[in-house]
């Protein structure tokens, strides 16, 4: 029997409700985070991987703090993006999660760098990052392990 399709169509209304929040205030409600979390949770593939990843996103945590208080002196993250990182880290097996972690950062640096290059933002421009995680969220839950083959192979 098929699993139920209503799981994966709320999952993706919290996907665009996160991305329409961050483009449009530049914030995301914690309702939104915690409501993606709690339906993430409910996902037939749900992992509970917590101890597994929980090193891999503190460890990220403590370099993006790091980065924001030596470079930027400022918040660079909200708290609602973090939230987002740490409930995938829940969900997703440690190389899918790099993968996704990889990815939300590559998207937005190429995001950025094309805005730059076209001149539609400055050098001190704050982009909404929660757009970045939640495509690589996605990237990642259905194609990641088509590109971890991809990778792999490359390497053996």
């Amino acid at each position: 029997m098929p699993a139920p399709l209503w799981p994966k169509l709320f999952l993706f209304g919290f996907i665009a409700a996160v991305v329409y929040a961050d483009l449009k205030r530049q914030e995301v409600p914690y309702f939104f985070s915690l409501g993606f979390l709690v339906l993430l949770y409910f996902q037939e593939n749900y992992q509970g991987l917590f101890f597994g990843n929980l090193i891999v996103w503190l460890i990220l945590f403590l370099l993006i703090k790091a980065l924001e208080k030596f470079h930027y002196h400022r918040p660079a993250f909200g708290g609602a993006d973090f939230l987002l990182f740490f409930g995938t880290a829940l969900y997703f097996e440690p190389p899918r999660y790099v993968l996704f972690l990889f990815l939300s950062f590559f998207l937005g640096l190429i995001t950025a760098l094309g805005l730059l290059a076209c001149r539609k933002i400055n050098k001190d421009a704050v982009l909404p990052f929660a757009p970045f995680i939640m495509a690589a969220f996605v990237i990642a839950e259905y194609w990641g392990g088509a590109l971890l083959k991809m990778y792999w192979s490359f390497y053996a």
